[in-house]
């Protein structure tokens, strides 16, 4: 509970860092498309409201630029043909490279928000792939217990190992909590936690 005080206090703060300047720039460049159009779509609260933005650039020779206004900082999806991908976008100049084949390892400059994601991202990879086989797990003994009766003595060795990957699990989480809130700490200004679901959960605990 104190954590999420100190959090909506620190998102108070960042509206006021924000409102100074309003207006973003992003500059875009694809490689493996010379030409075609890209589409830059976020939310944003206008008079009590949320409504999508949908902005659209047409790529020349790989290259494509998204003008705009904000706020403050918000999460963003980028389109270009199959190509989709989430990113953070502020009030402010930005670049983005990006491939074609390769479009999960696009590099964003200019987007402290973005920083701040990626930075928990690289830091969660390995309890995030914990818990994704954690999930796995636990379907799959959820359907074997389906298929049995309580008296059948598989059923209690499957119940016994269900309760222990959900410790583990708990586990998980406890640590994933505490890497949020290093970095919550070591980024006493950052936006991004507010902008995040998962990490408001986490440091709500």
């Amino acid at each position: 509970m104190k954590r999420t005080i100190i959090s909506l206090f620190l998102f108070i703060s960042m509206l006021n860092v924000y409102s100074a300047s309003n207006q973003f720039e992003l500059k875009g460049k694809i490689k493996g498309i010379t030409f075609g159009d890209a589409e830059l779509s976020y939310w944003i609260l206008s008079n009590g409201k949320y409504g999508e933005i949908k902005v659209k650039s047409s790529i020349n020779q790989g290259n494509f630029l998204f003008k705009g206004y904000l706020k403050e900082p918000v999460e963003a999806v980028l389109k270009i043909n199959d190509i989709e991908e989430t990113l953070y976008i502020e009030p402010s100049i930005m670049k983005l490279y990006i491939l074609k084949n390769q479009p999960d390892s696009f590099k964003l400059y200019g987007s402290k928000t973005h920083n701040e994601y990626m930075q928990l991202r690289i830091k969660t990879q390995k309890d995030d792939k914990l818990l994704q086989q954690n999930s796995d797990q636990l379907r799959l003994i959820d359907k074997q217990l389906d298929s049995l009766p309580e008296n059948n003595p598989k059923y209690k060795e499957l119940s016994d190992e269900r309760e222990s990957i959900f410790r583990q699990r708990d586990s998980i989480y406890n640590s994933l909590t505490r890497i949020t809130s290093d970095i919550l700490e070591s980024n006493p200004n950052s936006f991004y936690p507010l902008l995040s679901g998962r990490c408001l959960v986490y440091i709500s605990n």
